[in-house]
């Protein structure tokens, strides 16, 4: 952990959680969970630690889906993840093989980044 030293003050000691805005909350689990394999618990059932920082979805009716990617998931095969979303259908951008990643789209449009 790095502490944020700013002016003699320490502003930050981690990030916790990832807030994400969905429509329908359910359904965003369910895709979250098939396409990424993330379960969701804790107390109110729509939280997830299992990328090292948590990961909370948020239902949310009058919404604008995050079109800048919210995070980077890190992958150890970046063609077998892309070709694994394409066979899901999971809408994926190009591979951008200058920098090896892609960025695909949850249920909803919020763009997420798969990086190798």
């Amino acid at each position: 952990m790095v502490n944020s030293n700013v002016g003699g003050f320490v502003l930050a000691k981690e990030i916790l959680s990832v807030f994400i805005y969905v429509k329908d909350l359910e359904k965003s689990k369910q895709w979250y969970s098939e396409v990424l394999g993330l379960n969701f618990g804790g107390f109110d059932g729509n939280r997830t630690n299992q990328l090292g920082v948590g990961l909370v979805l948020f239902e949310k009716e009058n919404f604008s889906p995050c079109s800048e990617s919210l995070f980077v998931i890190q992958t150890s095969n970046l063609e077998e993840s892309y070709n694994k979303l394409k066979e899901l259908r999971v809408e994926v951008s190009e591979i951008n093989r200058e920098i090896n990643c892609f960025n695909l789209k949850d249920l909803d449009g919020n763009v997420i980044t798969v990086w190798q």
